[in-house]
């Protein structure tokens, strides 16, 4: 069944079909719409996007490159898909796990599909390795037509930008517990070397010279990981005062773990995560906000003015704001609560 059959049967012309059909922005009345809808349905026709794309010069389609699926991805791939699904394109998503060779198959697999934009995003790409191959690769997709972004905090071989500054949502993280008399305070991070945790431990560590860290390295970025590592924190130093999520998730469950052990969340112990998503609210957990409906936005955005050649000389197509979130995990350090449960431990 063709298109031509779909106008034919819905009493259009075949070029009002293929406007509806293809979701054009030209204006089509609304009762010829639903006729070409009804027209289509009735026939079974399914439009071939591909060589609808291959016709257009644009294959209608989003590939996007991230280290793992979690809380924090999956709620930028969902606004992403939010933003493309009225206009028909396709979203494929291939994760990384922040491996130089993993990477590399993920670009070329894209490349391989004519994806006509690519989205490395939150890390999807450690370009920062200096990595030569994954250089060359990336080069190789800009080259042949591909529009290419990168969501990070500087860009890399020139790439447009959505830039977020991991950096600043490590330091807002350090700087409120240095100003809130925190000294002894736990850390729980990605140990997996993703580019964007390595800047925002960085700033976090810029932050809280002159106190204490306790840093353990996580392998994933779970509540259960959270609950792991709390647990462990809690028992090698019972004297902190403050326990830092890098991601949510990894707050979250120290949140559960301290709770089970009947410490008060936040006068006796404040739990601190970053980026605001995967339950933050609901645990009333203090965060950074980190909004993923605008990266995703701005990531679409800077594809768009790739192609109309809007790009500022820079490259940065858009910066992503961040907002401390002050809710119910945080108070200023209590030391004296800390002591008497270092001394409890002891016994």
């Amino acid at each position: 069944m063709n298109l031509k059959a779909v106008a034919e049967r819905a009493g259009v012309s075949l070029a009002t079909a293929s406007r509806v059909i293809s979701r054009s922005d030209y204006p089509v009345r609304e009762e010829l719409r639903e006729r070409v809808l009804a027209a289509a349905a009735e026939l079974d026709y399914v439009p071939n996007a591909q060589a609808r794309g291959l016709l257009q010069g644009n294959p209608m389609t989003v590939g996007v490159l991230v280290p793992y699926l979690g809380p924090l991805v999956n709620t930028f791939l969902e606004h992403l898909h939010k933003l493309l699904d009225p206009y028909g394109y396709l979203l494929t998503t291939i994760t990384t796990g922040t491996d130089v060779e993993q990477t590399i198959r993920g670009v070329t697999t894209l490349q391989g599909h004519r994806t006509g934009t690519v989205i490395f995003a939150d890390g999807g790409a450690p370009m920062s390795t200096g990595n030569e191959r994954l250089h060359q690769r990336v080069r190789s997709m800009v080259d042949s037509g591909h529009n290419v972004i990168l969501v990070a905090e500087e860009t890399q071989l020139g790439l447009p930008l959505v830039r977020i500054s991991y950096t600043r949502i490590g330091k807002m993280v350090g700087e409120w517990l240095v100003a809130n008399g925190h000294t002894e305070v736990g850390l729980i991070a990605v140990g997996t070397g993703v580019v964007a945790t390595n800047a925002q431990s960085k700033g976090f560590e810029k932050a809280t010279e002159g106190i204490t860290v306790h840093r353990l390295g996580a392998t994933s970025p779970t509540r259960e990981a959270g609950r792991e590592l709390a647990a462990q924190l809690l028992d090698e130093h019972p004297d902190i005062t403050a326990i830092v999520g890098e991601l949510d998730a990894l707050a979250i469950g120290a949140v559960q773990v301290a709770r089970e052990r009947g410490i008060d969340v936040p006068n006796d112990l404040s739990i601190i995560g970053a980026y605001d998503c995967g339950g933050a609210d609901d645990y009333d957990l203090t965060t950074v906000h980190v909004p993923q409906d605008d990266i995703a936005r701005f990531a679409l955005r800077a594809a768009k003015m790739v192609v109309e050649k809007r790009l500022p000389q820079d490259g940065v197509a858009a910066e992503v704001d961040l907002t401390w979130v002050d809710r119910g995990t945080t108070a200023p350090a209590n030391r004296k609560t800390a002591k008497k449960r270092a001394s409890a431990a002891k016994k």
